[in-house]
């Protein structure tokens, strides 16, 4: 009887250990898994932007946007001449209020970046973009320099290869080389993040 206990028990706790498990795998798996990116168009004119444009595209209820905003920060801190603008992106049907969340607040502390509410995603279809998490870097000249995510993965911040990238992309614009990096985040134009 006491053998019976004991092995009901080893099933029990190789089940639950095989669901945790499968269920870390399946996390982690969706962590690494970019979200769509679609060509961005290769010029855009840009207004009083001598340095440049940087653009990031949010979903106002993508809990990845977090780490996206912190990677943003520091690029800011390593160019700062270049223009930012965060575009909150609205899905069609939304209320005004469905912009409250992390990124902004986040804009409220963050002033160099301005703000662009994005109502119906009008903007983001033009700029083709798909992906919360998505930076598009346009030179001086309006040439598409820097297209993709900014992390390693979702909610990964701190340094990454894109990172640098578009940093680089910035620094160093008149070599005309697009940096295409993978955007991980939540579709862009859908209510549930």
């Amino acid at each position: 009887m006491m053998t019976s206990a004991i092995t009901a028990r080893a099933i029990l706790v190789a089940g639950w250990c095989g669901t945790l498990s499968l269920a870390m795998w399946w996390m982690h798996s969706y962590s690494i898994r970019p979200g769509e990116l679609q060509g961005a168009p290769t010029n855009f004119k840009l207004a009083k932007a001598p340095k440049g444009k940087c653009f990031l595209f949010v979903h106002p209820k993508c809990p990845c946007s977090v780490a996206t905003l912190e990677n943003w920060t520091a690029i800011h801190r390593a160019a700062p001449d270049v223009m930012y603008q965060l575009v909150i992106v609205l899905p069609t049907g939304t209320q005004p209020d469905f912009s409250n969340g992390a990124a902004l607040e986040w804009s409220k502390q963050n002033r160099w970046a301005q703000l662009r509410l994005d109502r119906n995603g009008v903007f983001a279809h033009q700029m083709h973009a798909k992906t919360s998490g998505e930076v598009l870097y346009y030179d001086s000249q309006g040439d598409l320099e820097f297209m993709g995510g900014i992390t390693r993965a979702r909610s990964s911040p701190g340094d990454s290869t894109a990172a640098r990238t578009l940093v680089d992309c910035i620094a160093h614009s008149a070599e005309k080389s697009i940096g295409i990096n993978p955007v991980y985040g939540c579709s862009l134009l859908g209510e549930q993040a």
